[in-house]
């Protein structure tokens, strides 16, 4: 059985958006995925943080410097931390200060991530939708 060339014309619209979708799902999976990974790094970051209270000036310790390269130091304080605030800009904050603002930073990362799943099950019922409507076109 040969399909008419209007319904193949339309199959192929319906086929070139259907994979249009697919290349945004993968898109917004990938950046669901690249802050779930910052939402971890932030969380290790408090906890390393916590961690902190417990070391005393003078405690030597390694700072990375790159993966797996590291540079000797002292702890001069454990009761502050520098904080890049922006624009080259660092400014001493308690370890209390840092962690508040490390948690703001999360609930950010939340938001955006339940955004970007609120995007994802949109895209899926989508691409669900374009699916039945090649289907039908191709029956």
């Amino acid at each position: 059985m040969t399909i008419p060339k209007e319904k193949q014309e339309k199959a192929k619209e319906k086929y070139v958006e259907l994979k249009l979708a697919e290349q945004k799902l993968a898109q917004i999976q990938q950046q669901i995925e690249q802050v779930s990974m910052q939402m971890m790094d932030v969380d290790e970051t408090i906890q390393n943080i916590g961690l902190m209270k417990d070391v005393s000036p003078g405690t030597d310790i390694f700072v990375p410097v790159a993966s797996g390269i590291f540079f000797p130091a002292k702890i001069s304080s454990h009761d502050e931390l520098l904080v890049n605030v922006g624009n080259n800009v660092v400014v001493a904050k308690s370890l209390e200060e840092s962690t508040s603002l490390l948690s703001e930073q999360i609930g950010e990362l939340v938001k955006l991530r339940d955004e970007l799943n609120a995007q994802n099950e949109k895209m899926v019922k989508h691409a669900q939708q374009l699916q039945k409507e090649l289907q039908g076109l191709l029956e």
